[in-house]
């Protein structure tokens, strides 16, 4: 069990303080600049200032405001400053920027004490090789967190990678990043393929271990391959691999595989599927011997399944610990034409073009093989065992099978009722003779 944090109680409501004006003092409008107690420093070239009852200074700033704060620095057209709040406002091009990052706005408000930037309005952030927009950000410095709401996007080039959100909250001291409302991300790999992911719940930024997370109904699509999951999906870009949790199911072309938990590695290409694994593959096709078209539909299951990919295509499979085959014909009414099943330790699948071309069976192997009489009611059986069964299939059909060590099949077949036939098809053993 993963054990997770809440980004959402993370963000707090946005809201601006209003403060009112009172009544009125000595005005000026000459060039000024100032420098409180807090080391807050501002110069503008016109101010127009008044002092209130409670003895607090308001400043209308105009023609372009500069101010100082520490490390921070800031400017724009024009400004307000407040020293009963101790606030700056700049409108108007408002730019923060410190020893981390630069934040670009349509209006920014500052406050000196606590050193909480509220930008609003087109916000970017620059820092290094990543952007931030968004509607509007806070910047809690002294705490190291930066919380962005609205049409949130983030774009690093150095990890090649985009992605887009609702809110977003960041953590300098531990680089960590949480990114929620629907969140959306493209991330290149090292083979420049592009990955696009989307999520319903979060999706988390772990920068110190190179590690991007996702929650929840995850749909990850590489090239002409979809991969979705209902709990996590976890990207390891120094590794260049993809971890899937939960109701598994990667999708290419008629091709579906099905698992509880997934590894997908890039560099060798290939996708390692455990937990009730299985393979599913479907093709429509004509036959001479058949009146209509059979829609044929191959099973592979084992305890764990290696898929293999070249150029982005699913290649081939291995198949390891109890394999099972069932490949299976049916008619646009439903029956069953033929049916095969193949059993042993070691199974491997072939693909070409997309479609099965052959599968091996080592390790005392077996195979059933049903097929519809076209004179009875029953159906042709025909059983083969061996150290490995070699099946080359076309069009969905199997054309040929070659056996190697003990055993060799019967030759002319046996038959078997046709409730017995389906019986031993569903338990995978073969019915003993009527």
């Amino acid at each position: 069990m993963k054990l997770r944090i809440n980004p959402v109680a993370v963000f707090g409501v946005l809201s601006m303080l209003v403060w009112a004006m009172g009544t009125a003092g000595q005005e000026t409008g000459t060039p000024s600049s100032k420098e409180d107690d807090s080391g807050l420093e501002y110069r503008a070239g016109s101010t127009l200032g008044r002092q209130l009852e409670d003895g607090s200074l308001v400043k209308i700033l105009s023609d372009s405001v500069v101010a100082r704060h520490l490390d921070a620095f800031l400017k724009a057209l024009e400004g307000r400053y407040e020293s009963g709040p101790g606030l700056i406002r700049f409108y108007g091009g408002a730019m923060f920027r410190d020893s981390l990052r630069t934040l670009n706005a349509d209006t920014l408000v500052y406050y000196e004490d606590t050193q909480f930037a509220l930008a609003i309005g087109r916000v970017l952030i620059s820092q290094g090789m990543r952007t931030v927009t968004a509607d509007t950000v806070q910047y809690r410095k002294a705490e190291k967190i930066i919380e962005a709401r609205g049409n949130v996007t983030i774009r690093d080039d150095s990890t090649r990678s985009y992605i887009r959100g609702e809110a977003a909250v960041f953590n300098d001291s531990t680089n960590i990043g949480y990114i929620v409302g629907n969140p959306y991300l493209e991330n290149i790999d090292d083979k420049g393929i592009l990955m696009t992911v989307t999520a319903s719940d979060t999706l988390e930024l772990l920068e110190n271990d190179e590690i991007i997370r996702l929650w929840r109904n995850i749909t990850a699509t590489r090239d002409s391959l979809v991969l979705t999951c209902s709990d996590t999906l976890e990207i390891y870009r120094n590794d260049n691999l993809v971890r899937l949790w939960s109701d598994v199911t990667a999708v290419q072309d008629s091709l579906t595989m099905r698992s509880k938990y997934a590894v997908f590695t890039s560099a060798d290409e290939t996708l390692v599927l455990t937990g009730e694994p299985e393979i599913v593959y479907q093709s429509a096709g004509e036959r001479e011997e058949a009146l209509t078209t059979l829609l044929t539909t191959s099973t592979v299951k084992g305890d764990s399944v290696v898929v293999f990919f070249r150029d982005q295509r699913v290649r081939g499979a291995e198949i390891l610990g109890s394999s099972l085959s069932v490949i299976l014909s049916e008619d646009s009414a439903g029956t069953v034409f033929d049916r095969s099943i193949i059993e042993s330790r070691v199974m491997r699948l072939t693909m070409d073009e997309g479609v099965i071309s052959q599968i091996s069976a080592e390790g005392t192997a077996q195979s059933y093989y049903y097929r519809t009489a076209t004179d009875t009611g029953d159906m042709f059986v025909n059983n083969a065992s061996g150290d490995t069964l070699t099946f080359f299939f076309d069009n969905g059909k199997i054309d040929e099978m070659k056996i190697f060590g003990f055993g060799g099949g019967l030759g002319k077949g046996t038959y078997y009722g046709y409730d017995e036939i389906r019986q031993a098809a569903a338990d995978s053993t073969a019915a003993s003779p009527r």
